[in-house]
């Protein structure tokens, strides 16, 4: 019998498309890392990609990122643009022919005090009929200075992306703390 004239039937079903599962979650220990992979990240059964990144750079660096199937694309196949503001300043640049995308703003100093986030999308990264972009919000506060960046970019590739590297322009570690979550975000079915 119905209760409240309610029946099996009559209840929507919610579909899962676009829920994000979380894959994988890497936090960085006390000697630090020159980075932080995924490897193996599926290619079926999501339609995108999240990464929420945390980082604490050693050096003066930006924290950047390489994408590959198989192994990491080392080449100057990626293109990058950004726009960023700092409290005072806006920049704009755009570049092609790069070696990675940037996920983080240029920092003014090494801190182990003020970490950079950052949230990037890498959109349609299984299809295997087009390039791969991504889009990334990122930024970090230094007491009083920081920046606030909106990135994109593109892997000039058709290959499916399962594995990514993230680490530091120019070199140096990422210090203890820092940690990158790999989500999955479902495709309709």
């Amino acid at each position: 019998m119905p209760i409240l004239g309610i029946t099996a039937s009559s209840i929507l079903k919610v579909s899962d498309t676009g829920v994000m599962f979380p894959l994988q979650n890497i936090i960085v220990g006390s000697s630090g890392a020159s980075s932080i992979s995924f490897n193996n990240i599926p290619t079926t059964g999501y339609a995108h990609l999240q990464l929420r990144v945390f980082t604490i750079p050693a050096t003066a660096n930006s924290t950047v990122m390489r994408v590959g199937n198989g192994s990491i694309d080392t080449g100057s196949n990626y293109a990058k643009h950004s726009l960023n503001g700092n409290g005072t300043n806006a920049t704009g640049q755009g570049f092609s022919s790069q070696s990675y995308f940037n996920v983080m703003g240029y920092r003014v100093s090494a801190s182990t005090t003020y970490p950079t986030v950052g949230i990037v999308d890498i959109l349609d990264y299984a299809n295997t009929n087009k390039n791969k972009t991504v889009r990334i919000l990122s930024g970090f506060d230094a007491n009083g200075s920081g920046e606030v960046s909106l990135n994109s970019g593109l892997w000039a590739s058709t290959s499916a992306i399962n594995t990514i590297s993230i680490f530091n322009e120019g070199g140096g570690n990422l210090s203890q703390h820092s940690t990158v979550a790999l989500y999955g975000i479902k495709a309709a079915s």
